[in-house]
């Protein structure tokens, strides 16, 4: 091999090994604890729409009811996000004030 082609694959080398350490730099600077500063919880994924866009088409009344988080386990989540730092929510689901207890504590 050329001692040009050395010199440039030397160089290419060089310039990888930089980044890498600067990766690593900052990957130590801000090897801070991760937070939950927001946080998204589905209610519920039943919906009395029908929209043709969504994959949620579980019907207000179905079996499915059952199978979701009371209100104590979805108070106990967030109380535990907000200890941890979480600050911020955003509600989604299907249709979440299809829950009867939807306006509780809010």
């Amino acid at each position: 091999m050329e001692l040009v082609s050395w010199l440039l694959v030397i160089s290419i080398v060089s310039y990888f090994l930089d980044m890498a350490e600067e990766y690593l730099e900052k990957v130590k600077i801000n090897n801070l604890p991760r937070l939950p500063l927001e946080g998204s919880i589905d209610l519920t994924y039943r919906c009395n729409n029908n929209c043709r866009h969504c994959w949620l088409r579980i019907p207000p009344e179905s079996q499915e009811k059952k199978d979701e988080l009371s209100f104590e386990e979805i108070k106990g989540v967030v109380d535990e996000a907000k200890a941890m730092g979480c600050r911020k929510w955003s509600i989604s689901g299907g249709e979440p004030m299809l829950r009867p207890d939807f306006f509780r504590d809010i």
